[in-house]
């Protein structure tokens, strides 16, 4: 089963082994953790405090689809927001959590104007 459908599963709780509270931004952490050199330490796919749907947004101009708008599950768009991120920063930073710090703080020079 791909990993986004088993992400989708303990998210939906649609499985008997899903944990109640063991959500998003749990569940991204164990990815974080499982494969580091692919999960950026960005934890939500989108929240007003700022997730990757609001980085691509504010740093690269980028509108990404609010769940309710697509027919693509959770776990899919946190996986696909995830790489596409990943792709966008590029080259050159030591490992992911390194490339999620820059994207952090490339949204927090903007102060909250997206990007040009």
């Amino acid at each position: 089963m791909p990993l986004e459908d088993r992400l989708e599963q303990l998210l939906s709780g649609a499985k008997p082994f899903a944990m109640t509270g063991f959500k998003e931004a749990l569940l991204t952490r164990v990815l974080c953790v499982m494969d580091p050199d692919r999960f950026l330490t960005i934890l939500k796919y989108t929240t007003e405090a700022g997730s990757k749907r609001e980085i691509a947004r504010m740093v690269y101009g980028l509108e990404l689809p609010a769940p309710e708008s697509v027919n693509w599950t959770l776990g899919r768009l946190i996986l696909w927001s995830n790489d596409l991120l990943l792709d966008l920063a590029g080259d050159g930073f030591a490992n992911q959590q390194h490339a999620a710090a820059f994207l952090w703080w490339a949204k927090d020079q903007l102060g909250g104007r997206p990007a040009a």
